[in-house]
């Protein structure tokens, strides 16, 4: 009674028993030698509503470790895409009725972290790219065959992912660490990896002006990365430093000057 265990939308607890009973686990509605759900059992411990939800659950085909689900996606696997959509559907639940559009915003809302920031339209296409696993990584590459190893080239560490390759890499934290010299970043605990949705989590909790500076810090590094692995790695850090500086210096000047325009 006290788990949340039924996979629905309004309400994940069951209701209480009909009627006594010393039951307490799931598995204790289950023909364990059947592998099937007990229906006779469930019809008489729960009510109708109830019952027929947990005759719906699928039950696995082979033994399986418990393990918590997250019940807004199919695969049961946490997504901060699938959290926001789900804020957004309960923040407008009794505001704004139910529509095919309504429902596609909630999809593209947790984007606009990366498509409404106050970059260049490149620099959005790197970061939405870093964001759905879409660059040429050895690790992307690999997996088309196109690689033998996933190992990155610059630093031997780990394999080389859109995380490791914009963050985790040595030349990465190297410029991540000259540039806090000049713009404030958040700390490096904040940077650490979250799952596959590691930056959306990381622009989220971000003000405009250093969503701004993380997207641009993450295409120069994917830019220094190339140079290494493609043209010899003669790109500086200190060059780079200095490049994204004066670039938001001047990206600052052209929005102050729209916003004098149009505003």
């Amino acid at each position: 009674e006290r788990d949340n265990w039924i996979p629905r939308q309004a309400g994940l607890k069951a209701e209480k028993f009909t009627r006594r009973s010393r039951l307490r686990w799931v598995n204790q509605l289950i023909h364990s030698d059947r592998n099937e759900w007990n229906v006779e059992l469930i019809n008489q411990m729960f009510p109708a509503f109830d019952a027929n939800e947990i005759c719906r659950i699928k039950l696995p085909t082979r033994k399986t470790e418990d393990c918590i689900a997250w019940h807004a996606e199919r695969s049961g696997i946490f997504s901060v895409k699938s959290a926001y959509r789900l804020a957004t559907r309960i923040k407008q639940r009794d505001n704004v009725p139910a529509s095919s559009s309504s429902c596609a915003a909630d999809g593209r809302s947790i984007w606009n972290l990366i498509w409404k920031s106050n970059v260049p339209q490149k620099v959005k296409v790197t970061g939405w790219r870093i964001a759905t696993e879409s660059v040429a990584t050895k690790q992307n590459k690999m997996h088309r065959t196109l690689e033998k190893m996933a190992r990155c080239s610059i630093c031997g560490l780990e394999d080389e992912n859109e995380y490791h390759a914009v963050i985790a890499c040595t030349k990465a934290r190297a410029l991540r660490s000259e540039l806090r010299k000049f713009w404030h970043l958040p700390s490096e605990n904040r940077f650490c990896y979250t799952g596959n949705d590691w930056l959306l989590v990381l622009l989220d909790a971000c003000d405009e002006t250093t969503r701004a500076r993380i997207l641009l810090l993450i295409w120069r590094a994917w830019h220094l990365r190339n140079n290494c692995v493609h043209e010899g790695g003669k790109a500086s850090i200190s060059v780079s430093v200095d490049f994204l500086v004066k670039y938001e210096q001047e990206l600052s000047q052209c929005m102050g000057v729209k916003e004098s325009i149009y505003g």
